[in-house]
């Protein structure tokens, strides 16, 4: 796991383990870290047959991905596609995620004599029809769904986990929580590891 050389084909070329990471290539890392937690969780969501993903998923998807991250050579082309969409939205001048235009038509209650100038806050009721996806739907696609409709967090019995039919499947749920069990003994062994670590920690 303390091994990083697969990952330095996907980062800057002035990459220098004295000289650790570039904060661009912090930003890619931690990009890649985050969209892999996040298919983590939303993955354990569809093998318990739940509804939607909660904290605790996010939790054990982000501590997954903790010792998962660089045993996982798939993440090189995640970086360097993360590096080049980084690289084209800067000469564009583009925002990562684009954010709905619609104009507020929310009942404004200030005396402002045009749109521009109005300071009153939105209190999103505003009529939009563009089909903008937001950044939630961006990251979590199909799983998210409204809080009331989401089932409470709950593990499958390792029972249920050797009646999956799929050997993959499988192999992951046993690390998922395996890797949760593990986490408050377990040491870092590198600095990229120990901010991970400290990471997670602030936000379970």
């Amino acid at each position: 796991m303390s091994d990083y050389s697969f990952m330095r084909s996907g980062l800057s070329d002035d990459y220098n383990p004295t000289n650790a990471f570039s904060i661009q290539d912090l930003e890619i890392l931690l990009a890649v870290f985050v969209k892999n937690s996040i298919k983590n969780a939303s993955r354990h969501v569809k093998i318990c047959g739940r509804s939607g993903v909660t904290k605790k998923d996010m939790e054990l998807g982000l501590k997954y991905e903790v010792f998962d991250f660089f045993q996982n050579p798939d993440n090189v082309g995640e970086i360097q596609q993360f590096r080049a969409e980084a690289e084209a939205a800067a000469e564009n001048g583009e925002d990562e995620f684009v954010e709905c235009e619609c104009p507020c038509t929310c009942d404004c209650k200030c005396d402002a004599e045009n749109l521009d100038d109005c300071e009153c806050e939105c209190m999103g009721d505003c009529d939009c029809t563009c089909e903008t996806e937001t950044t939630e739907q961006l990251l979590f696609g199909d799983s998210v769904v409204p809080d009331s409709e989401i089932q409470e967090f709950s593990r499958i019995g390792y029972a249920d986990i050797e009646k999956l039919e799929n050997d993959i499947d499988k192999e992951f749920v046993r690390n998922y929580y395996n890797y949760a069990d593990k986490w408050d003994t377990w040491t870092p062994e590198s600095p990229l590891e120990f901010a991970l670590f400290n990471a997670v920690n602030k936000i379970g």
